[in-house]
């Protein structure tokens, strides 16, 4: 509707102001996580363990003073696993595949960056914080939270890790 009347309806200007209104005022009032039931059939990825671990992200996230969220992916999965959930912090998509990264571009709370891929996840966190430090997203001294993979890409999400930048750094 609103693409529609800022092409050739009478009042585009206003249409943008209003509908800028509307998203401003349903923003203020979000919750902070959306706490969804993960049912079988509407599981993003195969493996329950996945699912569980995204969901787990976003709420240590909003109960812990974390800076940001790190996750990489190749398909996207992670990252709409995470953005469904609605949470606080900004989730920094880290993109082995360029294709996907303009997909998750217009995600809920979603920053994409494209990386190389990493031989390990070690690589993996440096190659990211170093990246996302150098555009000064946050501080070192700050808390982020990891969610990657171990296993290869087609298994999905393995693990989750809290620390600060700097330990993570040190590694």
């Amino acid at each position: 509707m609103l693409s529609g009347e800022t092409a050739y309806g009478k009042y585009p200007i206003e249409s943008v102001a209003m509908m800028t209104r509307i998203a401003k005022e349903i923003e203020s009032n979000l919750l902070s996580f959306k706490d969804l039931e993960i049912i079988k059939p509407f599981y993003i990825w195969k493996n329950p363990i996945s699912n569980e671990i995204t969901k787990s992200a976003i709420k240590s996230a909003n109960n812990l003073e974390i800076s940001a969220i790190i996750a990489d992916t190749s398909s996207g999965k992670t990252i709409l696993s995470l953005a469904a959930f609605r949470g606080i912090n900004t989730i920094y998509a880290q993109c082995y595949n360029r294709k996907t990264m303009r997909k998750l571009a217009l995600s809920y709370g979603v920053h994409v960056d494209y990386i190389k891929s990493s031989s390990s996840h070690s690589d993996f966190i440096k190659n990211a914080l170093q990246n996302l430090t150098h555009k000064k997203t946050f501080e070192k001294d700050k808390l982020v939270l990891i969610v990657a993979g171990n296993f290869g890409r087609a298994t999905g999400v393995s693990y989750m890790e809290i620390a600060k930048v700097k330990d993570l750094l040190s590694y």
